[in-house]
């Protein structure tokens, strides 16, 4: 029989707990494994709250790790090799930047609680201002390693699970941060890419007549539409990693976004003299494509040089363009980026009240139809007095029936 052991007040210590000579606490135990460990405490109380979780974990045949959320984030690298490198970089580049030095990153995964996981995202958004939608994309990344933790038994549940619940209907009633251009504000962009006879007029029309996304459209050949057939193929886009990355500054050719991507799209006529404006530029320029990316060297939107276009550039002359459109007498006019031509693109299309919303989902690449309608959809004020107008006139038609 095991003689009682007593703290220096006389508190009697259960199997396994010991004082220690600078007055702290450790508690030892043994895993599945016959491996030995130990926890330390300031106090008795705050030692015995350890081992009841020790325990917890031990009879629910959890392991015991000292392991942080980076250390699991390593695994997670290396167990995604089956992704495209340009969603596999994404990842690595949103974790590191917001998670690797944070107290989430730092500490053992298995001191993480769903509520740090909360509070962690709610500190992004309201501190650090990022999106909604770049917090989406951290939290699948978060979401996976923790996922492995759980899989390797060190966490009974994923921590990440519905913590992006209350913070995504928190942000449903916000405006969104991308908007369709209103019919009027289309034409004065027209107009001034027109007079000015911009270098970027081919791209940025070709954008708003065809709802590409911007590295769909950088990454149009001369192989990739039939004049003859009025079709335009969309199979490969451009990604492009910023030069901060560990990899360094990379252009690769890449599928598009998902499987419903990869489609056809009807030429219409203003598509089609965007890509011949494009052809005409590069031949009066005596510009060739010096751009050779996954074996391709005929892509047709090019800058100066002969290279594709990069899309922060094309960010940055929508920010020069609207500026300058802002100086001709508008000052209201709305700052733009590449996304906001294809959210203008369908929502002309649904405006037009003639296209099916299945059509305009298919033509956008879209797997869902909530997906056209709940993000890419606006009703400008514009339509929505047209809208009314329609209702009114309907009750007057009734009336003189």
């Amino acid at each position: 029989m095991n003689k009682a052991r007593y703290t220096s007040k006389r508190e009697r210590l259960n199997p396994g707990e010991y004082q220690r000579p600078n007055g702290t606490y450790k508690y030892v135990w043994k895993d599945s494994l016959g491996k030995s460990h130990e926890t330390y405490a300031k106090t008795l109380n705050q030692l015995r709250v350890k081992e009841k979780d020790i325990q917890n974990k031990l009879s629910m045949g959890i392991a015991i790790s000292r392991q942080t959320t980076n250390d699991f984030n390593e695994i997670r690298i290396n167990n995604m090799k089956n992704l495209k490198n340009s969603t596999l970089h994404s990842y690595n580049a949103s974790y590191s930047r917001y998670v690797s030095d944070s107290f989430i990153g730092k500490s053992k995964i298995q001191d993480i609680k769903h509520s740090d996981i909360v509070r962690f995202y709610n500190d992004l958004l309201e501190k650090k201002g990022i999106r909604t939608s770049t917090l989406s994309k951290l939290h699948v990344v978060l979401s996976q390693v923790f996922q492995i933790a759980v899989l390797d038994g060190i966490l009974a549940s994923n921590p990440c699970d519905g913590a992006m619940k209350s913070i995504v209907k928190s942000e449903q009633n916000m405006p969104k941060t991308v908007k369709a251009l209103t019919r009027e504000q289309q034409h004065i962009f027209e107009d001034y890419l027109k007079r000015t006879n911009s270098l970027y007029y081919p791209i940025f029309t070709f954008m708003l007549w065809t709802g590409c996304r911007v590295g769909e459209a950088t990454a149009i050949t001369t192989d990739d539409f039939s004049f003859e057939k009025n079709e335009l193929y969309i199979n490969k886009a451009l990604a492009y990693y910023d030069r901060k990355a560990p990899i360094g500054s990379v252009l690769e050719l890449t599928t598009p976004k998902t499987r419903t991507s990869v489609r056809t799209i009807p030429l219409n006529g203003m598509a089609k003299m965007a890509i011949l404006a494009a052809l005409e530029n590069n031949s009066k320029g005596g510009i060739t494509c010096k751009s050779d990316i996954g074996g391709h060297t005929n892509f047709i939107f090019l800058n100066t040089e002969g290279h594709v276009f990069n899309y922060k550039k094309l960010n940055t002359r929508l920010n020069h363009i609207c500026e300058k459109i802002r100086k001709e007498g508008h000052p209201d006019f709305p700052h733009i980026s590449c996304h906001s031509l294809r959210h203008s693109f369908a929502t002309r299309m649904n405006e037009s009240g003639l296209v099916d919303v299945r059509a305009i989902s298919a033509i956008l690449g879209h797997k869902e139809t909530d997906i056209t309608i709940n993000t890419y959809i606006d009703a400008t004020e514009e339509y929505k007095a047209a809208q009314m107008k329609i209702f009114e006139n309907s009750f007057k038609s009734s009336d003189d029936e």
